[in-house]
């Protein structure tokens, strides 16, 4: 007989990891697959930084909430898991690489401080007072002083494994070729291990979620008619090992990021290309983020090159993130689309996905609502009887 489950969540990475968390912590039973290893994937290359936006919008308001679960269940976590995810209040400086970032730097640092963040703007000197081993050529920093930093390759782990303590059946390297559609009705997925029956299914495939609504809709879906919800957008990071000194803060400059580790070691990065499905790490991308590095910190240059990785981000037309019921699917949701920030909105789309499981009307994350992505008279209907969409193609690099 087929395995029956509250919730089925296709994909590991943080925020899938986090809907299963979540869910269970509200009691459900819940079973995870992902095609590879947990946290494998853009989880495994993003930089680690949580630094919300300001103002008062969804976006706004759903990287805050992030933030505060993080501060909250940094602890919780690690009992529970074993695994602590580093979690740090490090500050974030941007740096006026010249007088036309000065310039804008300081009107930003004035809009921050009217939509009620904290920003201050430090001269030269004040800025490499706080970290000597930046470029002594810069112009100034806004200084926010709310981000954190996390390990981001830890996150994931620390999120299943708890889960699994409550009770989530983690499955790795198991892959999924469609869900299976019963009388118009998601009712579970199909692996090559057989049926998984779940009374919900949560989407949260990273960048391949944008064709996952084949599954559903077959050819009227609008990755087939016109464009998919969720697109790749590779980004690579590098972690070096500074030989001398180092950094206490986050630094973005121009479009780099230097963001410290525990350990030590630095994360340098990160690219954005619209590649497709294309993960591997070029020489041109190492060179590049290395000139940016040591633009911001010479002292790079002499650092030692530790390892390389690529990530391909979920990507959404609008640069939102894609939370919510599927059109005509009301015990489907999708938890995508996050773009630059999963890592920071992993742990609030978690807890937004455990309150659509229990019935919530999703008004806290109507913003993110995918039904954007449909014409507005398209009824979600899916073809009667019982039938299987997807062949398995999305998983495929």
């Amino acid at each position: 007989m087929a395995e029956t489950t509250d919730v089925l969540v296709v994909g590991g990475g943080v925020v899938g990891s986090a809907a299963a968390y979540f869910a269970a912590r509200r009691g459900m039973s819940c079973v995870l697959l992902d095609r590879g290893r947990v946290g494998g994937g853009a989880s495994n290359a993003a930089s680690g930084l949580l630094s919300p936006s300001p103002g008062d919008g969804p976006y706004a308001r759903l990287g805050r909430r992030s933030l505060e679960l993080f501060k909250e269940l940094a602890p919780v976590l690690m009992d529970e898991s074993g695994v602590d995810i580093e979690l740090v209040e490090c500050g974030e400086l941007i740096l006026a690489l010249d007088e036309g970032d000065l310039i804008q730097l300081q009107g930003l640092g004035g809009q921050v401080g009217a939509l009620g963040g904290e920003a201050r703007w430090l001269d030269a000197d004040e800025t490499l007072e706080m970290e000597p081993d930046l470029n002594p050529a810069i112009a100034g920093a806004l200084f926010m002083s709310e981000p954190c930093r996390v390990n981001n390759q830890r996150i994931a782990e620390a999120l299943s494994r708890a889960a699994s303590r409550r009770g989530v059946e983690i499955r790795q390297g198991v892959e999924v070729a469609g869900l299976l559609i019963e009388d118009g009705k998601a009712v579970g997925a199909r692996t090559a291990d057989g049926v998984v029956r779940a009374e919900s299914v949560v989407l949260a495939g990273g960048a391949w979620t944008g064709a996952m609504d084949r599954w559903l809709y077959g050819p009227r879906a609008p990755s087939v008619e016109s464009a998919a919800m969720v697109r790749p957008v590779k980004g690579v990071n590098l972690n070096v090992q500074p030989s001398a000194g180092g950094l206490t803060r986050a630094i973005h400059g121009s479009w780099g990021l230097l963001v410290p580790r525990n350990d030590g070691s630095m994360i340098v990065g990160a690219t954005v290309e619209e590649v497709g499905f294309d993960a591997r790490v070029t020489l041109g991308d190492v060179h590049s983020i290395l000139g940016m590095g040591s633009a911001l910190m010479p002292s790079l240059r002499n650092a030692t090159l530790n390892w390389a990785v690529a990530g391909l981000r979920p990507g959404s037309a609008d640069e939102m993130p894609v939370i919510g019921r599927m059109p005509g699917h009301a015990n489907v949701i999708a938890a995508s689309g996050h773009f630059r920030n999963g890592i920071l909105l992993s742990l609030a789309t978690g807890e937004a996905v455990a309150d659509l499981l229990e019935g919530s009307d999703g008004e806290r994350v109507s913003a993110f609502d995918p039904a954007r992505f449909f014409p507005p008279d398209y009824d979600g209907e899916a073809p009667g009887g019982s039938s299987l969409y997807g062949d398995g193609l999305w998983m495929r690099d």
